[in-house]
């Protein structure tokens, strides 16, 4: 993930709960939340990792939902590359990617 998109997840958090109780959940200090909100740095996956487990379920689905966003975009990024590329490696990893996908949505579709 980018640095704005992490960023957009610490503000989500911010927004949710304040500077310093986020600070507190993740074990860093304010002046790192500060950082993380104005992207002079980001935070590591573990920070993130962790932000995730002490979410309340609205602020988790808005993250899963930033982090959808952000991984929608790579793919269509990603494919357009590879579009113009034959390659029996790339193409196995397409088809797992559209099984996971697939798997995703019968589960879904069941769970109705």
């Amino acid at each position: 993930m980018g640095k704005n998109v992490r960023s957009r997840i610490i503000s989500l958090a911010v927004n949710r709960y304040g500077a310093s109780q986020v600070a507190e959940i993740l074990g860093v200090s304010r002046a790192a939340i500060s950082k993380y909100s104005k992207e002079k740095t980001h935070p590591s996956d573990d920070v993130l990792i962790r932000l995730l487990r002490f979410s309340d379920k609205k602020l988790y689905t808005q993250i899963l939902g930033v982090i959808g966003e952000e991984l929608l975009f790579m793919l269509k990024e990603y494919l357009e590359l590879v579009a113009e590329v034959d390659n029996v490696r790339i193409n196995n990893i397409i088809k797992e990617m559209i099984g996971a996908l697939n798997l995703y949505i019968a589960k879904s579709e069941r769970g109705r």
